[in-house]
Formats: structure tokens, C-alpha cells, sequence
């Protein structure tokens, strides 16, 4: 007869398993928005930040502490389908400056409107869209953990922040290239 030794399971090290197998911004959306923050935790844990949750309620905008280096960080987390807009970017900010804070991260599985991301800029709050949430994902494992790469979070260039104030869209700065291309044949 053989016998089996049972270890019970670390909650932190299951997160660590399921949270590995996340790999689609589908994936990241389904997940109940305690279940998000964790995972995002989890990625700050790997990047060699020591993390601390805040209760699900009354949390007053700071889902996690970071510290990291004598400095303490808050971290937002928003399990959103469509856009962050400057509201919320905004009243991060004051809750970083109220918790004296050195910088704050806005984490969404959405993205950043473009007045949001013209607001931050030189501030330090970094905010990581879906997109670049997938990126740290493949840059973050247990055995290889690098620094926070900066300039994946860094907002869009001021091109594109110019269009957004003449309210032309990128599908329309699309379509007027080819049309361009079209007409020069």
C-alpha cells in the first residue's frame, strides 16, 4: 500500500498556479475584480515589490501597497472593458499625495483616454492599460524578474494627443493616409 503525504495548499502559491496561466485580456476581464487585484499583486510580488492588500471595502482608492527601495507606492486597480478617463486619474492622484506616496500605478484591463494620459504627464502615476498588463505578463515570471519596464507604461506621443484635441481620431488619421496613398497612384 502506498502512502501519500497531503500538503494543504498555500492560498498564495494556488494564486501563484492560476495566476500563471492567465495569458489573454479575456482572461484578465473574467476574473471577479478581488480576484484582479490579487493577480495584480501577484505581478508587483514577482517584481520584487513586497505588496499589502487593502480591504475590498473601504480601501479609500488604494487597492495594494508597494514598497520597494524605502519607497512606498499605491496601486488602483479598474477591471474595466472600455476607457479610464481623467477622472480617475485625477482622484488617484489625490489619493497618492493624501497617502504621501511616491508614485501610484493605475492598472486597468481597458484603456486610458487621451486627456487622462495628457494629464499625468509628469506626475508620477504610471498607467498600464490591458495591453501593457499583457506585456508585463510575458516580462514577469518567479525565475526572471526585471525592472518595471517605464517606458511601456509611458503615454502615448504627443502626436496622437494633438489629434485628440482636434477630435481626430486614429481611424480617421487611418483613413486619410490611405486615401492619400490611393490618390497618389
Amino acid at each position: 500500500m502506498t502512502s501519500y503525504t497531503h500538503k494543504p495548499i498555500d492560498s498564495r502559491s494556488y494564486e501563484a498556479y492560476h495566476f500563471a496561466r492567465i495569458s489573454k485580456l479575456d482572461e484578465l476581464k473574467s476574473l471577479d475584480p478581488v480576484a484582479f487585484e490579487r493577480f495584480v499583486g501577484e505581478l508587483f510580488s514577482n517584481m520584487g515589490y513586497e505588496i499589502e492588500y487593502t480591504p475590498s471595502s473601504g480601501d479609500e482608492g488604494v487597492d495594494i501597497f508597494l514598497k520597494k527601495d524605502g519607497n512606498t507606492s499605491i496601486v488602483q486597480c479598474k477591471r474595466y472593458d472600455g476607457q479610464v478617463g481623467q477622472p480617475v486619474v485625477r482622484d488617484l492622484y489625490g489619493v497618492m499625495l493624501h497617502n504621501h506616496a511616491y508614485e501610484a500605478y493605475l492598472v486597468t484591463t481597458g484603456y486610458f483616454s487621451l486627456p487622462a494620459q495628457a494629464w499625468v504627464e509628469g506626475k508620477q502615476i504610471r498607467l498600464v492599460d490591458g495591453n501593457t498588463l499583457l506585456e508585463w505578463i510575458g516580462f514577469v515570471s518567479p525565475d526572471k524578474i526585471p525592472p518595471i519596464p517605464v517606458d511601456v507604461v509611458k503615454s502615448r506621443p504627443v502626436f496622437f494627443k494633438y489629434l485628440a484635441y482636434f477630435g481626430i481620431g486614429f481611424g480617421v488619421l487611418l483613413f486619410l493616409f490611405i486615401l492619400a496613398v490611393i490618390s497618389s497612384m
